[in-house]
C-alpha cells in the first residue's frame, strides 16, 4: 500500500464528473475495466488505512490509561478517521470518483440505496456525523469533555462496526463488478 502506482495516484483524486465525461467521450471499453479494477484496489487500500487508524486509536487509548488528555484526543481523532476512510472507500468505489468531502460524505452514504440494509446505512451516516463533531472538538477545542474516555471507547467500538459494514459493502460492489 505504501507505493501506489502512478495510475492509482492519478485516479484516486479524479472527481466523478470528470470520470463520467472521459467515459462518455471515449467509450472506454478496456480502460473502463482497468479503472474499475484500480478503484477496487484503492478501496482495499483505503480500508487498510482505516484499519491502521483504528489500531492507532486503540493504542492511544491504552497509552492514555484514562488520564492522558492528549492521548485520548488523538485516539478520538484516529477513530473518526477510521470511520471516514472506510466510508470514503465505499463511496469512491461506488461512484468511481473520490468522495473526500467530510460534510458531504454522510449524505452520500445515506442516499445510496444500493448499500443495504438500510439500518447499516443509517449507522454509518450517524457515526460519520457524530464522530466528526467529536473529532473536531478533540482536535480544536481547548475544553476537553469530562466524558472523553467513554466517548473514545464508543468511537473505537463504532469504528470497528463501521469497518465490518464497509468491508462487506466493498466486497459486494467488487463481486458485482467482477473486480475481486
Amino acid at each position: 500500500m505504501c507505493q501506489p502506482t502512478k495510475d492509482r495516484q492519478r485516479i484516486e483524486k479524479l472527481p466523478i464528473r470528470e470520470y463520467k465525461l472521459i467515459e462518455d467521450v471515449l467509450s472506454l471499453g478496456k480502460l473502463t475495466e482497468d479503472w474499475s479494477r484500480t478503484w477496487s484496489e484503492l478501496a482495499d487500500d483505503r480500508l487498510a488505512l482505516a484499519e491502521k487508524h483504528l489500531a492507532t486509536a486503540r493504542m492511544m487509548q491504552e497509552l492514555a490509561c484514562g488520564k492522558d488528555e492528549g492521548a485520548l484526543r488523538s485516539a478520538m481523532s484516529r477513530a473518526y478517521y477510521s470511520i471516514f476512510c472506510a466510508a470514503r472507500a465505499v463511496m469512491s468505489l461506488h461512484q468511481k470518483g473520490d468522495a473526500n468531502d467530510h460534510m458531504a460524505l454522510p449524505g452520500q452514504i445515506d442516499k445510496t440505496t444500493r448499500l443495504q440494509p438500510e439500518e447499516d446505512r443509517e449507522f454509518v451516516y450517524s457515526a460519520l456525523a457524530k464522530f466528526r463533531g467529536a473529532r473536531n472538538n478533540a482536535d480544536y477545542s481547548v475544553h476537553c469533555p469530562s466524558t472523553i474516555q467513554a466517548d473514545v471507547e464508543d468511537a473505537t467500538e463504532t469504528a470497528c462496526r463501521v469497518l465490518r459494514i464497509c468491508h462487506r459493502w466493498v466486497r459486494e460492489i467488487q463481486t458485482e463488478r467482477g473486480t475481486k
